[in-house]
């Protein structure tokens, strides 16, 4: 191998590696592996810069200024991979001084080893360089900006263009993790609609509570107690009616994560001809019609359902019509229970087998005056319907009681029980005599 371009290898190598020491040995290890100086020259580029685009115009130029021509720069060219290279070996022993540094333009351009006086060496041959209309482009990294004033130039060895690294499919990974966001979402979504689909024989509870018991008898053991509009379905019912005229099924209470954890037990669904439970619709417009609390906590499942018949026959009168009652204290009730004698349910002493109550709409002061009957199913009927702007309380006069009414205090005893409704400007006093009702001012 020619004296040039031995200077060449070291230089290249001494600009990557200052302390390696570059023999025989080192020279010829490279030539079995990568044959010529060109072929030698690239694979060492490569290694030290594995992103180097290094053409052959470049070697070409970079050969030329070591006085090395085509004919000696004529073996492999084709870069070794970096798992068949030999290990560079280590140098013999550490300097005791600083190494010589190289004085390089674009590494690794002409890295020629300088004296201490910074004159190149004789033995060296100089190159002298072609017009630079002649010269050929080389590879460089871009041209970095002049320093401002007062501050030192880099002395960071400027090296050949990179080539540039291809870019992380970020896209593609924001593209994955949306997709898996989707699947996931809609796999909830799934999920949500299963727990909360409609179920077959679904009812909603309509009363005010309803306990689960064990087995279908109120001495079982209690599971739970269940409130209004609380969600369930029936899964088997019980054809025979209990000692107390009860039905019994067993159902399936909806739970927190819906019929994913749901409850199962038995529970009353009917009194009689009498409702405990409801579809949605019918639970949702009781819900609407009861005023206020003491309503929901005090009105029984008879008098729930009697307000449900009458509004359900009178929807012009919704949203603003409603049962609003008192706390049991209270001195004016806005609701009483009667024995008029309409029915043979209700000719019972015993019985009180009429309910009077005065429903309200609130935005614009107006009052209505109610009396429901029943039959001997339980079912209602709506036997006096009044208006009564102003009326205030109700308050029941027993059967047989002697009544003082009017500016004469005219007395007598009404026939059946008389309710005896609070009005702003007095009283009315309503009884039922010869099977209609009597409605008597003071």
């Amino acid at each position: 191998m020619h004296k040039n371009e031995i200077r060449l290898i070291s230089d290249l190598l001494k600009h990557y590696k200052q302390d390696i020491d570059v023999d025989d040995a080192l020279i010829k290890s490279y030539e079995e592996q990568y044959g010529g100086i060109r072929g030698i020259v690239m694979n060492l580029l490569y290694k030290f810069e594995p992103n180097v685009n290094v053409t052959d115009e470049y070697l070409d130029k970079k050969l030329s200024s070591y006085g090395i021509g085509p004919d000696s720069a004529n073996a492999n060219t084709t870069p070794i991979k970096e798992a068949d290279e030999k290990p560079l070996p280590q140098s013999k022993k550490e300097e005791s001084h600083s190494p010589k540094e190289a004085s390089v333009t674009s590494a690794p351009e002409a890295m020629e080893e300088k004296s201490d006086d910074g004159q190149t060496k004789d033995e060296k041959p100089q190159v002298q360089e072609p017009p630079a209309s002649q010269k050929e482009p080389i590879p460089t990294a871009p041209e970095k900006p002049e320093p401002p004033p007062g501050k030192e130039p880099s002395s960071q060895l400027e090296t050949p263009v990179k080539a540039k690294e291809p870019r992380k499919k970020a896209s593609k990974a924001l593209i994955i993790i949306v997709l898996i966001i989707i699947v996931l979402g809609a796999a909830g979504g799934g999920l949500y609609w299963y727990a909360l689909r409609t179920m077959e024989n679904e009812k909603f509870i309509t009363i005010n509570a309803i306990k689960m018991r064990q087995y279908p008898d109120t001495d079982s053991e209690e599971i739970g107690k269940y409130s209004f509009k609380t969600r369930f379905r029936i899964i088997e019912e019980k054809s025979e009616l209990d000692p107390k005229d009860r039905y019994w099924a067993k159902v399936e209470v909806m739970g927190s994560m819906g019929w994913l954890n749901g409850t199962t037990g038995w529970m009353v669904i009917r009194e009689g001809t009498i409702s405990w439970a409801m579809s949605e619709t019918d639970c949702l417009l009781m819900d609407q019609l009861l005023g206020n609390d003491e309503a929901h906590e005090r009105l029984g499942s008879k008098y729930r359902n009697s307000l449900l018949y009458y509004f359900k026959n009178n929807t012009k009168l919704l949203p603003h019509w409603k049962c609003y009652m008192q706390p049991p204290e209270e001195e004016n009730q806005l609701a009483a229970y009667a024995s008029f004698g309409i029915s043979e349910n209700d000719k019972d002493d015993n019985s009180q087998g009429s309910f009077i109550c005065i429903i309200q709409n609130k935005e614009q002061s107006l009052r209505k005056l109610l009396v429901f009957s029943y039959n001997e199913q339980k079912e209602p009927s709506i036997v006096y319907e009044s208006e009564c702007n102003g009326c205030y309380a109700l308050n029941v006069l027993p059967k047989g009681k002697k009544v003082t009414y009017g500016v004469s205090e005219k007395s007598f005893v009404p026939a059946s029980d008389a309710v005896e409704a609070k009005h702003l400007t007095g009283r009315y006093l309503l009884y039922f005599e010869n099977n209609q009702f009597a409605l008597l001012d003071d």
